[in-house]
């Protein structure tokens, strides 16, 4: 009976949700960050952006790395970060704000770097990672996970997660292309195995502590508790997806061997379906408002559009300004923070500029 409830909400959520009673909510440009060539706050090659809750933003550049601040006029403040090995320095800059703290991840490094919002010095700490590192990015409970991947057709990764309190938590991938890109999650509260793997496709938690999975394609994942059960979850194309929290410890339950009968997948209900003809691929945002931002793709590959679900419904479709950035592997080019949203852009002569909109909710 539970099954058949939730696979009515499923189809009930998914026909509501984009109906035409859906409203559309829109963009509205605040403010630019275009800096004049040459100036103190010229933008180069953007490796990130993040936004604060009061639309002030972090642009994390590569050669040279360093990562400037602009106030919410889009006026440049100061330098936050500079090329170099030293403190307050990085080789490679990643950057993700963990409420109004700044982390920066130099995977070259090995380093993990926190500002405060008046610019002071919390710690830097070093840890163990490849060279070459995906964008790191934010749980709606304020935790932070950073990825590196080591490169080859069949690959383990590291990642660090971490905490709002600054504790860092070790974590382990395996990527292998050969086996339908498979991929394990590991952490003292999950582990979760899936296929495929991609930035498009990760995983991330509502403020609930609930998990959120989107599917990029034919996708089937795994969750273990640290209670020996066992979920298999197999999500509709393009989807959007959510099971219940287990915050029991998962070290036992991995090693343990699997049980041959696994847990009823109807604990699982898909939220919204995502229709498109379009490249199969979507991307999931859970904004500090709690609000889930799910993308999808234009017609030249990149955003092209979000849907955004409040309470387990789409509450609002979002059109993309034209000319962003296509997000690439090393870089997602958007940020959430507040009522901001941050968004690359490349104008006529294929030069950056960095859009901060506000969201204008539609009735």
């Amino acid at each position: 009976m539970r099954f058949r409830l939730l696979c009515l909400c499923s189809l009930l959520l998914a026909s509501a949700g984009h109906s035409q009673a859906v409203p559309t909510w829109r963009l509205q440009l605040d403010h630019a960050i275009r800096p004049a060539e040459g100036s103190p706050g010229a933008i180069g090659n953007i490796l990130g952006v993040a936004v604060t809750r009061g639309g002030e933003v972090y642009v994390a550049e590569q050669k040279p790395a360093r990562v400037t601040r602009f106030d919410a006029a889009g006026k440049f403040v100061r330098t936050v970060i500079a090329q170099g090995a030293g403190p307050r320095e990085a080789q490679r800059a990643q950057i993700v704000l963990q409420g109004d703290t700044l982390v920066v991840h130099d995977p070259q490094l090995a380093r993990l770097t926190r500002i405060g919002p008046d610019n002071r010095l919390l710690d830097e700490r070093l840890f163990k990672l490849n060279a070459v590192g995906f964008p790191g990015w934010a749980t709606a409970d304020g935790t932070l996970i950073f990825e590196s991947p080591r490169s080859g057709i069949g690959y383990n990764a590291a990642a660090v997660r971490v905490l709002p309190n600054g504790r860092l938590d070790s974590l382990t991938w395996f990527h292998d292309l050969k086996n339908d890109r498979f991929m394990r999650w590991e952490s003292r509260d999950w582990v979760i195995q899936g296929a495929p793997f991609s930035p498009a496709g990760r995983a991330t938690f509502d403020q609930s502590g609930r998990l959120v999975l989107g599917a990029t394609g034919r996708s089937r994942w795994v969750v273990l508790s640290g209670k020996d059960t066992v979920q298999t979850v197999s999500l509709p194309d393009r989807a959007v997806s959510i099971v219940p929290a287990v915050r029991d410890s998962v070290w036992k339950a991995w090693r343990a061997k699997l049980p041959a009968k696994l847990a009823d997948p109807g604990n699982v209900l898909t939220i919204a379906k995502i229709p498109t003809t379009l490249p199969p691929w979507l991307t999931i945002d859970v904004s500090p408002a709690g609000e889930w931002w799910v993308g999808r793709p234009g017609p030249n590959g990149a955003l092209g559009s979000w849907d955004v679900i409040v309470g387990g419904r789409v509450a609002g479709h979002v059109p993309v300004p034209p000319r962003i950035l296509p997000p690439r592997l090393e870089m997602r080019p958007w940020s959430f923070g507040g009522s901001f949203v941050a968004i690359v852009h490349e104008d006529e002569d294929d030069l950056p500029w960095i859009g901060v909109y506000r969201v204008v909710r539609g009735r």
